[in-house]
């Protein structure tokens, strides 16, 4: 089975390379205040999403998206036109909540998903992009591999 909404965005690929997670997690935290806020995309639809790149790692993007309980999930991908920017994220992931919804016939903002790494129920909009797509590819049983 395929889904429309999968397929568009099909070149979001997350990459496990914990070396540059790590790097760029130190890089980031290291960011002053006023060039973090540049970098934060803040909806209450889509979540609050910090995009993160350094120019040691060319062709990798950060995402680190707060939880409502004082907690995260940060996710490094291999830089696709999805990332180009905080607005376009935002725009891929309302088009991934939505669909989640569209497919549960449910309000988005109400469904919980089970994080094991948080050990927690989370909304959507506190997911990762990638889980997001894993997410929809479970309930409309299409084939996807992220991590």
């Amino acid at each position: 089975m395929s889904n429309a909404v999968l397929e568009k965005y099909r070149t979001i690929a997350p990459s496990n390379d914990q070396q540059i997670v790590e790097a760029m997690w130190r890089k980031m935290l290291d960011l002053t205040e006023e060039q973090a806020k540049f970098r934060w995309h803040k909806s209450e639809e889509t979540g609050f999403v910090f995009l993160f790149t350094d120019e040691r790692y060319p062709g990798y993007v950060l995402e680190y998206v707060q939880g409502t309980k004082n907690d995260s999930v940060t996710t490094l991908y291999k830089y696709s036109r999805e990332f180009a920017t905080l607005k376009t994220l935002a725009g891929v992931r309302e088009d991934l909540i939505r669909e989640i919804g569209r497919v549960l016939l449910s309000i988005p903002g109400a469904v919980l998903v089970r994080d094991e790494g948080r050990e927690r129920e989370v909304t959507l909009k506190e997911l990762g992009t990638a889980q997001l797509q894993d997410v929809l590819a479970h309930f409309t049983a299409t084939d996807i591999t992220t991590i």
